[in-house]
């Protein structure tokens, strides 16, 4: 990674001699995979909401309240691998927050004020709350697959519907053209001129089989396009799902 000075791309105006930092930049890459990897002792984190320069009022209502939260990992993984980030708090009432206060909880600058543990009641209450959670997640993993193949199979199913439509209406056309030469071969008196029409007709006959066969073959690769479409589905419903917990804290407030 060349060395110098980085700046972040949201930044604006981007300086001389700058490295443009991003998600995608090997060094970032690299920290995120480090901070990843760390293991997180359960510690106490005091929240300074009074300096925070912009308005939260779902944070603000927790002024001088403290409690306790966890955050999990959940995967998904089937034909592809999609991570979910699940909050369980709740406050020394008892009070459970939602995953909305717990997300603008961590836009407010927090400092570590100690070590803690978790008690067993507790963690036991975060535990069931996590899975509250997490099965919010898999209905809304399952209804936008629903709705994927919804859409897809509708998508192919109008196609289906176009090209049909469409060979259909060139049959047609093909079918009164036939008929017109043929009518027209039949009344006329010159041999040659019987001939060329015939000869005329018999390639729009040629024509029409071909039409056919694109007709089949093209309902045959809709099938196929549906089968794969299905075996994808299939194969997502097929789901491996695990949970990790990234870091528990005793949160605070002020």
């Amino acid at each position: 990674m060349p060395t110098g000075g980085y700046q972040l791309v949201t930044r604006g105006v981007e300086r001389d001699g700058q490295h443009a930092y991003r998600p995608g930049h090997p060094l970032a890459e690299f920290l995120i995979h480090r901070a990843a990897g760390r293991k997180l002792d359960p510690a106490a984190v005091v929240f300074n909401y009074g300096a925070h320069p912009t308005k939260l009022s779902v944070v603000e209502a927790l002024r001088g309240h403290r409690g306790y939260l966890s955050l999990t990992r959940v995967s998904i993984e089937s034909l592809e691998r999609e991570d979910h980030l699940v909050f369980a708090a709740v406050d020394d009432s008892g009070t459970a927050l939602d995953q909305e206060t717990c997300d603008k909880l961590f836009l407010v600058d927090g400092e570590i004020s100690g070590t803690t543990s978790v008690p067993l009641q507790i963690g036991e209450q975060l535990a069931e709350s996590c899975e509250a959670a997490k099965a919010v997640v898999l209905v809304a993993v399952a209804d936008r697959n629903h709705h994927f193949f919804d859409q897809e199979i509708e998508k192919l199913e109008r196609w289906a519907e176009d090209l049909k439509e469409g060979l259909e209406q060139e049959l047609k056309e093909l079918d009164a053209e036939i008929k017109g030469l043929k009518k027209q071969a039949k009344l006329q008196l010159d041999l040659e001129a019987k001939l060329a029409l015939h000869r005329q007709a018999k390639e729009r006959e040629a024509e029409r089989s071909r039409k056919r066969r694109a007709l089949y073959d093209a309902q045959d690769e809709i099938e196929s396009k549906k089968e794969s479409l299905i075996s994808d589905v299939e194969a997502k419903l097929q789901q491996r799902i695990t949970a990790e917990e990234l870091f528990a804290i005793r949160w605070e407030v002020r």
